[in-house]
């Protein structure tokens, strides 16, 4: 996976969200580049609360041993983002994923300030599977990457009026589908 896979080089100024890989995660670190501006979670309460970060920012490990920011790292509030890297075992072709079973990505995406943010599923294509069993609580993803390129949900980006359009600029067609 790459930049221009997931068509990072085209974005604005304003922050990516993505994730510290743990287990069967893929690991997104390689992306980081020094010109886009980049947000890390930290788990508080049960809640996700984003925090600026680059390499050479300290990190602490937290409770469940995944490293985040540490407290004292610049806040990002949800109307400065654009863009929102999930971690998943497994996506759907509806944009439902697997996680670890903690919901906080699905609390996150529920509330009304993040429910319209564009959201990749990160997983590797072993992991995009036709269907997988969800519940009423579970928040389907906008689009999902793999080693193999970017499936756009289409159904997902209506229901969100997301703002997609501006990481499709930069990447490669090719490895760009549309998914309804």
């Amino acid at each position: 996976m790459s930049t221009y896979a997931l068509g990072l080089r085209s974005l604005s100024p304003r922050p990516v969200l993505a994730y510290f890989a743990v287990r069967q995660e893929p690991d997104v670190l390689s992306l980081i580049q020094p010109t886009q501006r980049w947000g890390f979670s930290r788990c508080v309460n049960r809640e996700l609360v984003w925090h600026q970060w680059t390499p050479t920012l300290p990190l602490v490990s937290n409770s469940y041993g995944i490293p985040e920011p540490s407290l004292d790292a610049p806040l990002i509030s949800a109307d400065e983002v654009d863009l929102m890297l999930v971690p998943a075992i497994a996506c759907d072709h509806q944009g439902y994923r697997l996680g670890y079973g903690g919901g906080f990505y699905d609390r996150l995406l529920q509330s009304p300030e993040w429910a319209s943010k564009p959201t990749i599923g990160i997983v590797f294509e072993w992991g995009r599977l036709p269907i997988l069993p969800h519940d009423p609580w579970d928040q389907p993803l906008t689009g999902v990457c793999t080693e193999a390129g970017l499936f756009w949900l289409i159904a997902q980006m209506l229901r969100q009026n997301s703002l997609v359009q501006p990481a499709l600029k930069g990447g490669n067609p090719r490895n760009h589908q549309v998914i309804n």
